[in-house]
């Protein structure tokens, strides 16, 4: 159930994995920046109006209260950590924070970069299918990994209500794309992986 400010805390279980809006943790790898955001004054420019970036990917807000502004297209990732006024409740003014002169070069790639992802359309590229099996693949290792049943990992594959129709068929079509998955993904976790790095 979304709350006062539209946002839902928890994915639909119902999705499959492809339409859930997963989000992964911001601290994980990607260029950032750090900034105080506040309230722009009566007659100046706000620095960030969420509504009119098209490259908004996810906002997350952490228990201390700092939020995450992640934006991206195909090639491109920034995620904005602000302090201070809420991007998500209305415009805002920043203050970016560098912490040092080392930082400095990095700061000024990412702020590059930002400045680029700031009227740029998102855009995806269609997945291929060797991208679907992989995906099913890693899926239904980890649902094996946790004891999960071959039904249960089409769940999260498909959704709920095509996989209980597949399991209620006589078809074995979807049992089979389930059984191959956990194959590939037993052998991508024990070097087959190789290939993707070498």
């Amino acid at each position: 159930m979304p709350d006062a400010l539209g946002s839902r805390p928890f994915v639909d279980a119902a999705l499959p994995a492809l339409d859930a809006p997963i989000c992964w943790l911001p601290e994980t790898g990607a260029a950032g920046i750090d900034a105080l955001s506040h309230r722009p004054a009566i007659g100046k420019t706000a620095d960030l109006v969420l509504g009119e970036m098209l490259c908004i990917r996810h906002i997350l807000l952490r228990g201390d209260g700092v939020e995450f502004v992640q934006v991206r297209t195909t090639d491109r990732f920034v995620t904005l950590r602000l302090r201070g006024r809420r991007a998500a409740r209305g415009p805002v003014g920043l203050t970016l924070l560098v912490a040092g002169l080392s930082e400095a070069r990095t700061a000024a790639s990412v702020l590059t970069s930002l400045a680029g992802l700031a009227n740029l359309e998102l855009r995806w590229p269609k997945r291929t299918r060797r991208q679907f099996l992989m995906r099913d693949a890693l899926i239904a290792l980890d649902g094996h990994a946790i004891g999960a049943s071959y039904r249960e990992i089409a769940v999260a594959i498909v959704g709920r209500t095509e996989a209980k129709a597949a399991w209620d068929s006589p078809s074995r079509a979807l049992k089979e794309r389930i059984r191959r998955a956990l194959s590939a993904g037993q052998r991508f976790r024990d070097g087959g992986y190789r290939r993707l790095i070498s």
